[in-house]
């Protein structure tokens, strides 16, 4: 058997080193490019991940924050708006229910003037939250910190 030297042994590609990051700490900064960066398209995934978690782990969000993260992740994404001026939200719900065109309009023309940046900081914040308490809960060894 013969001896492979570092001389003769092909450099590792730099693409390598994403394997000894754990894989909490790439989910963690993908969930948190996906939100800083309103990758919309992505929010149905964020949802289901968040949802998947949640359901292994509720204390990680209580219950409010975890409809407000689903509600705010879900009306984002725009395959999924409608609305109408009904004058109960028992009302607005049963419309947007109902009526797809209405949902759509709600979602991609009132939704977003009412409520557009103030949604975004709040899933910034319900997902940093997340983020937050996952690591603690998975904590990852630290040169400086030990195994704490």
């Amino acid at each position: 058997m013969r001896h492979v030297s570092e001389k003769t042994a092909p450099p590792l590609p730099w693409s390598c080193l994403r394997l000894l990051v754990p894989p909490l700490r790439l989910l963690s900064a993908a969930v948190w490019e996906t939100v800083q960066q309103k990758v919309v398209a992505n929010y149905g995934l964020l949802d289901d991940f968040v949802t998947a978690v949640t359901k292994i782990v509720p204390e990680l969000l209580n219950p409010r924050q975890r409809r407000l993260l689903s509600l705010g992740l879900r009306a984002q994404v725009s395959d999924s708006g409608a609305g109408s001026c009904a004058p109960s939200i028992l009302g607005l719900i049963h419309t947007l229910l109902k009526d797809p065109e209405e949902r759509r309009h709600f979602f991609q023309d009132v939704f977003p003037v009412t409520f557009g940046d103030k949604y975004s900081e709040d899933i910034q914040m319900f997902v940093e939250i997340f983020l937050l308490r996952l690591e603690k809960l998975l904590p990852v060894p630290n040169h400086k910190r030990g195994y704490k």
